[in-house]
C-alpha cells in the first residue's frame, strides 16, 4: 500500500487534534463527521491555493 504525505494547514492540523482529543471522551458522530467534511474542505482549498500559486509562478 502506497504511503501518502500531504501537507496539513495550522488550521487543520487543530481540527485533527480536537477530533483525536474529543474521542477519548464522548462525540457525536455528527461532530465527527462536520469535522472531517470541515476538513477535506481546508485541504481542497489548500491544494486549489497551491495550484494557483504554481500556475501563477510558471505564467510568469
Amino acid at each position: 500500500m502506497k504511503k501518502t504525505t500531504i501537507q496539513v494547514s495550522d488550521e487543520n492540523r487543530k481540527i485533527i487534534q480536537s477530533i483525536q482529543d474529543k474521542s477519548e471522551s464522548k462525540i457525536s458522530p455528527d461532530e465527527v463527521l462536520t469535522k472531517i467534511f470541515k476538513l477535506f474542505n481546508n485541504i481542497r482549498s489548500d491544494q486549489l491555493n497551491n495550484r494557483l500559486v504554481v500556475e501563477k509562478n510558471v505564467n510568469t
